[in-house]
Parts: structure tokens; sequence; C-alpha cells
């Protein structure tokens, strides 16, 4: 684990950066001022824009994206450029009820919208997002979509498949995701690596036989098996895999890890999804289906190979503190996710919520600050801000739909926020 110390330098150092490439707002030191400049490059991007079209590329490059946010206080528009960012990712902070989600519909309708369409893929646990997108992914049952796409009528993922390398890696790396989720002890993991272990074996794949490897892979299933087998032993082994078994029963009843892998990274790419995750029967579960998809989108889209200056793909994690931490799919997808055209929107009600907060700020360009009700989080979002000013005051008071942005192109600023419900004709007529 970093030491507190070395963190603090990391983000020292990355704070330092980021001001530095930051065109500067001049203050008087009062939040009416900070809201009331814009930076000259700001000034000429609004000169450019006639009517906002929600997404519309403004510059002479073709891959130039901008996306229409809302409009600050003197009236002008305000966009997100995510290619013209450090990184094209955003982290969306707020209280319940204040504009995060309507403002996401927002930008997924936009982009949907745009003459070379992105496609969003969003974890959605508590079904916010399926007015929005077409093809919604309900883990175990049949998708259910406005526009047939999708090659087979039944989704499922195989979190056995060699997608690291040989069965140890992967042993090792299903183990650590369920052992956190679920809580395992270090024995309860061990046991739980070894029915990993012998679910491979069954299927004569075998970490020193590289030609074993492209076999199919065993079964989720198999692993539930395994432990049941060892559940019978006597003494405490038998006792460890029956209290391993207890704890992963929910995962096991859930029919989308039961079957192959039947769905592909181009399926998405034509048009988007929502892992709707509400019908799950535990928190934990929710978690292992989001977990276990990420893992496997991360691999593929990797497998496409790099892309320059392009949005390919649109990431929706909501409720993401529960997703981004130190060694999830997410880490990798927030720290090498540009080079592949993916943009990753982080969103959640408090900045503490999460495990790793240097993961988050740090890993996102822009940062959309919402009402914060609490002394601590509204402190902690001035300072994420990089305000020259302190925010504290300001983000206690904000309305609904007002937010104070900031990004690695400028300082802070507040705008009204253009929702999803009043905006949804226009964009997708």
């Amino acid at each position: 684990m970093v030491s507190n110390k070395f963190a603090n330098l990391l983000k020292s150092l990355f704070n330092q950066n980021k001001r530095n490439s930051l065109k500067t707002i001049k203050s008087d030191n009062t939040v009416s001022s900070i809201n009331s400049q814009i930076s000259e490059e700001n000034i000429n991007l609004h000169q450019k824009i006639k009517r906002h079209n929600h997404v519309e590329p403004l510059s002479n490059d073709d891959n130039s994206l901008n996306i229409y946010l809302g409009s600050d206080i003197s009236g002008e528009s305000y966009y997100w450029s995510p290619l013209s960012e450090l990184n094209p990712h955003m982290l969306i902070v707020g209280v319940p009820g204040v504009g995060k989600t309507q403002t996401i519909k927002s930008i997924i309708s936009s982009l949907h919208g745009y003459s070379n369409p992105v496609p969003t893929f969003a974890i959605d646990f508590e079904n916010e997002y399926t007015d929005v997108i077409d093809s919604i992914i309900r883990p175990g049952l049949d998708i259910s979509m406005s526009k047939s796409f999708w090659n087979r009528k039944r989704y499922s993922i195989n979190p056995l498949d060699l997608l690291e390398g040989g069965p140890t890696t992967v042993k090792f790396k299903i183990s650590s995701i369920l052992a956190k989720i679920y809580k395992l002890g270090d024995q309860q993991e061990s046991i739980l690596r070894r029915a990993i272990s012998d679910s491979y074996q069954s299927q004569q794949i075998f970490e020193n036989d590289i030609s074993s490897w492209s076999r199919k892979s065993p079964r989720f299933e198999l692993i539930k098996d395994n432990l049941e087998l060892a559940s019978k032993q006597k003494g405490e082994n038998g006792s460890r895999a029956r209290s391993t078994l207890n704890k992963l029963e929910p995962i096991f009843e859930t029919d989308m890890f039961n079957g192959d892998t039947q769905i592909t990274l181009n399926q998405l790419l034509k048009q988007g999804a929502v892992l709707s995750l509400l019908s799950l029967p535990t928190e934990e579960t929710k978690l292992a289906a989001s977990e276990f998809f990420l893992r496997w989108l991360w691999h593929e889209i990797q497998k496409q190979g790099e892309l320059q200056n392009e949005l390919k793909l649109l990431i929706v994690l909501d409720e993401a503190h529960k997703l981004a931490y130190e060694l999830s799919p997410v880490t990798d997808l927030l720290r090498r996710g540009r080079k592949y055209g993916v943009s990753i929107i982080l969103s959640t009600q408090q900045p503490g919520d999460f495990e790793y907060s240097e993961l988050a700020f740090q890993n996102t360009s822009v940062h959309l600050s919402f009402r914060c009700d609490s002394d601590k989080h509204a402190r902690q979002m001035s300072k994420e801000l990089l305000s020259e000013t302190d925010l504290y005051s300001a983000l206690r008071k904000l309305g609904k739909f007002e937010a104070f942005v900031s990004s690695s192109n400028h300082d802070p600023i507040k705008i009204k926020i253009s929702p999803y419900y009043q905006n949804k004709d226009y964009v997708l007529s």
C-alpha cells in the first residue's frame, strides 16, 4: 500500500501540474468574480457558437468533440470537451436530487445524437438510465431492446475465461475480486482458490501446458460443485468450505455466470447498453456482476488496439465509489482508457465516499460539483476544485441544477445545468 507521505507528494505534484496548465481566471477573492469571468480561450470558443447543438465539433480537427452542459451566469454556453482535456474522464459529486443523473442522461443523449454517434455503457444500480439507452442487460434474463442488434437473446459472462493469462493468474484475480466483495477471510479465500484450480483441472487446463489454455473454459458453477465437495470433509477445512459456500451462495444462484460468454464488444459499440442491477438479490452480487463485466470489457477494449484522439465509448459508473478502488478494472480504465478511446463518468454523492479518493480525483480532468450539504465534504470539494478562492460556502448554497465545474483547461466556473428532460426532444429529434 502506498504510504500517506508518498500519496500526498503525488497529489501535490499533480495539483501543481494542473495549476500550471490552467488558463487562470484572475480573482478578487470573491465567489462572484469566479462566476462572472471566463478565460480568453473560453470566450473565443463561445464566439464560434451561434447556437448550441449539444454536441458540435468547433475546430478544424474533425475529432473535436464539445458536449453542451449548460450556461454560466452571463448566459454563455458551457461545453465539455473530453478530447481537449488531459484525460477524457469526468467526476460528478453531489447530494441526491440536485441533478447528477439528469446531467449524465443529457450527455448520453447528446453523444447518441452526434453525427458520428458515441455509444454508452452504463452500470446502473437503480434503473436510472433505462429510458435513455435502448438495450438493457438484466443479468440472467432476456435482453430487452427497441432496436434488435444482438445475436443472442440471453446474456451471460464466464468469469473463468482466461483473460489475463494462464489459470493461475486468473485464479488469483477471481478469488481476490470475490474475497473483497464478500469479505472472505484468508483461509476462505485459500479454499476458494483451490476450488477454482480444481475447476480448471477438470477441463484439462494446466498452468504448465500453454496449449491447454485454448480449451473451453470451465463453467463458473463448477466452483460451487468443488466447494460443496470440500464442505463434506471433516475438520476445519470442511467447516471453512461450508462458510465460504454460504457467503458466495447468492452469486452461484445468478444465471448470468452459469454459461459461456455470450456477448461481444462490437455489439456494445453498435448502440450501447445498460447493465441493470436492480433485480439482483444482494449488494455483493451487484458488485460482482459489475466487476466481472468491467474486467471482460477492459480486456476486449485492449484487443481492439489504441486510437488517436478519438472517442469510441462512454462508460458511466453510477455509485462509482463502490467500483473505483486500487486493482479494480476501473483503475485500468481510468489510467489507460484514453489510449483506447474510452471516456468515463464517475458519479457519487460525496467526495469522501471513495476508498482511495486520489484514484478518482487525480485521474479525472473535469470535476463537476453540485451541492454538498456537510461541512467536511464542501471543504474537500472546494480544495479538489483547485480554486484560488474558497468555494466552501458557495458549494453549500447551490440550488438544483447549479454546479461548479473545473477542468485541466480552466479554473472553477459556476454553471446552470441544462437537464435531460428539457433537452431530450431536441437532442433526439
